[in-house]
């Protein structure tokens, strides 16, 4: 427990205790918030903290913007323990979701402090969110990087734009990266896809995949082997970058050493992650026996990632039966989603069984599994627009289905042309 209040501090509590109206709003208080203040602006941060205690026994909450004073000046004394004080004060007082103007200070302030995990669940439970907190998680993934700023760290960066899903944010990332040189770096160049696409963006994924010439595999090989010697020492994204790479420019023997050098040379064990991309890696290649014999070192059970994973090169090699099995395992993993149903679905359609499809379908029947409906998505003008099979409920509708119907009669024109002409 903090220590109490200052006898000076406790005299200014008493003075405004015995004065009338006390039901008045809290912001027309002005002497114990401009005390509390005072003590805060003074360097007396102690003092001013110890004072929320005495505030929550009477019910009284500091207005936003005083909260917001405090915990900025909790980060910049990195005082991890007076920001939670803060934090506690506003639970104690009934605000247990704070606003969004408070909610993106103290994730600014737990990351200044160096609590990561408190910052992520404050912002996992934020309702609202503005660029303001993007801003903050951005900054706060940087500050927390300790290589610094180079093709790495933008990597993990562009992770954490991977999974707040957030477009506008992957695009400041980018252009960051523009400007530090960064982006015709191979590391640099296959997380920005991977962003834009995890982003719902398939248009500048694509050109920035069509701009990523051959051979960049071997320039990830050569760069990460130049780290290593540095004396840097990668972390579990990095090899998860590397070996993307490796996929995409079918270096097999190379991705299997990457692979194999995490827990040999660097103590990292392989997560679901590393080996969906080891799946990928000798499953574009056809290695199959290698690929089983990989799964079964496994310390655990294929997971959702590596599941997937497998089921995709097997309809590119049309492995049928491995990828069925495949489904199944999914199947059992998530009863309840409709993916790995329909895959299998579609499975047993290419096999000719028939009967199994229909058994697949009695089967979403009886769990009560509804398949659902595919969305797309375009960002016009800051404003993401979804879509849907059939969609009706959009508001420019009329408008929308009158452009197809016109874009579907060009299209048979063109065709009858087409066929003339023959």
């Amino acid at each position: 427990m903090p220590s109490l209040p200052s006898p000076n501090l406790r005299l200014t509590y008493e003075t405004f205790r015995t004065r009338p109206n006390k039901k008045r709003p809290f912001s027309e208080r002005p002497c114990i918030v401009q005390s509390v203040f005072n003590l805060a602006s003074q360097g007396h941060l102690s003092q001013a903290i110890s004072s929320l205690e005495l505030l929550a026994r009477k019910g009284l909450r500091l207005p936003s913007k005083s909260l917001a004073y405090l915990l900025q000046q909790c980060a910049n004394a990195k005082s991890l323990r007076q920001a939670k004080w803060v934090h506690l004060h506003l639970k104690l007082t009934g605000l247990k979701h704070p606003t969004t103007f408070l909610s993106n200070q103290l994730i600014s302030t737990y990351f200044k402090c160096g609590d990561e995990v408190e910052a992520r669940d404050v912002f996992d439970k934020m309702s609202v969110r503005n660029l303001y907190t993007w801003n903050n998680m951005l900054s706060g993934e940087l500050r927390r990087l300790p290589i610094g700023y180079n093709e790495f760290s933008f990597a993990g960066v562009l992770t954490v734009c991977v999974k707040l899903k957030e477009l506008e944010l992957t695009r400041q990332v980018q252009g960051q990266v523009l400007v530090a040189g960064f982006l015709s770096n191979v590391v640099i160049s296959s997380s920005v896809v991977d962003a834009y696409a995890k982003c719902g963006e398939m248009g500048d994924a694509r050109r920035m995949f069509d701009d990523m010439s051959h051979g960049h595999g071997e320039k990830a090989m050569k760069m990460f082997d130049d780290v290593v010697r540095s004396g840097v020492k990668p972390d579990r994204i990095t090899f998860v970058v590397i070996l993307n790479a490796c996929s995409h420019s079918g270096l097999v023997l190379e991705g299997l050493k990457v692979f194999n050098s995490m827990t040999c040379d660097h103590g990292i064990v392989p997560d679901q992650e590393h080996y969906a991309c080891l799946v990928d890696i000798l499953g574009r290649a056809g290695c199959f026996d290698e690929l089983m014999k990989q799964l079964e070192k496994m310390s655990c059970k294929p997971g959702e990632r590596v599941l997937n994973a497998l089921i995709g090169v097997c309809r590119i090699h049309g492995n049928i039966e491995l990828g069925r099995k495949a489904a199944e395992h999914l199947i059992e993993l998530e009863p309840q989603s409709s993916a790995p149903y329909v895959l299998l679905s579609s499975i047993y359609a290419v096999l000719g069984r028939w009967e199994s499809v229909e058994k697949v379908r009695q089967l979403m029947d009886e769990r009560h599994v509804r398949k659902e409906r595919a969305i797309s998505w375009i960002e016009i003008e800051n404003k993401v627009n979804a879509f849907t099979v059939s969609d009706r409920l959009h508001p420019l509708k009329e408008v929308i289905y009158s452009v197809l119907e016109h874009l579907s009669g060009q299209t048979e024109e063109d065709s009858s042309l087409l066929d003339a002409e023959r």
